[in-house]
């Protein structure tokens, strides 16, 4: 069995196709952990019964750059996620689960592409309850603080952060498009995490950092940023957590839990600019004003 540390939270995934499918791409080895009992399972391979006709459908949409499409569907207190090719309707893998539970049950999964999103829509499910949430962005961490860009597909978030790597001395990328959100025990301080969901850059880390400021990008024909109001801010973030979640009732109050606590702990910006060395430079100066 695999045992995956994510966002210090401890899930087994059990299938032996899927696990080995898994070690066959490096993207989850520093997150793979022994000797520690899981607190959620995603478990593969199961037979899971037809959903009823009377299945209600909450969102439908391609998986981006990948060809595949996912539909979220609720159905006698189940959630069910079905990854299917759209040409011909073939279901690809199925995710099942009852809310609160620990447990994800998903069919048999050949296809690595399939298999990857699966998993995280998988930990998506059973992770918002304990407040913890994936973040469609661009994470970098500079002297132990980290910066989330955020945008739209194509907007310029890794574009952003090579910016930074290039300009900005001790500056380091923790994760390029779904790093975990979740509060310190402690102090209940939003933190962000490494994830094995990075997109088309290998940046896997098994690594942590309080959070400095979160950043809308957008692109215009100049370098201009502002602080964003809190209802400003809802609206910048909340496009960047799992859109699919917010269509089920169980999920909802959860994330606007930690939608509020983030907002009222993190300065939110919006960044309309160039993919230039400006535009870095002028978010870094406004988000670390003392390191001029």
């Amino acid at each position: 069995m695999m045992h995956l540390k994510i966002a210090d939270h401890i899930i087994s995934v059990e299938g032996d196709k899927e696990q080995r499918l898994l070690r066959a791409y490096h993207a989850f080895d520093p997150f793979i952990i022994e000797g520690v009992d899981a607190e959620w399972r995603v478990r593969f391979g199961c037979t899971l019964p037809p959903l009823s006709t009377e299945a209600e459908t909450l969102y439908d949409v391609e998986i981006e750059d990948q060809g595949i499409y996912c539909r979220f569907q609720s159905c006698d207190s189940r959630y069910s996620m079905d990854i299917y090719d759209r040409s011909n309707g073939r279901s690809l893998v199925t995710l099942s689960y009852i809310p609160g539970s620990n447990l994800v049950e998903a069919s048999e999964c050949e296809d690595y592409s399939s298999l990857r999103f699966a998993l995280w829509f998988a930990v998506c499910m059973l992770a918002v309850p304990s407040l913890v949430v994936f973040v469609h962005s661009s994470a970098v961490v500079y002297r132990g603080k980290a910066v989330l860009f955020l945008g739209e597909s194509g907007t310029g978030k890794s574009t952003h952060s090579r910016l930074w790597l290039k300009n900005i001395g001790g500056v380091h990328l923790l994760n390029d498009d779904s790093p975990a959100l979740a509060f310190d025990a402690q102090t209940s301080s939003p933190v962000v995490f490494g994830s094995p969901w990075s997109g088309k850059t290998p940046c896997f880390r098994q690594e942590h950092y309080d959070i400095a400021a979160i950043v809308r990008l957008s692109q215009a024909p100049f370098n201009e940023i502002s602080r964003l109001s809190v209802t400003q801010s809802i609206a910048a973030l909340q496009p960047s957590l799992p859109p699919a979640l917010f269509y089920g009732s169980f999920f909802d109050n959860y994330l606007f839990q930690i939608l509020s606590v983030v907002i009222a702990k993190v300065p939110l910006y919006h960044l309309k600019c160039l993919p230039d060395d400006d535009a870095a430079i002028l978010c870094f100066n406004t988000i670390f004003p003392s390191q001029r």
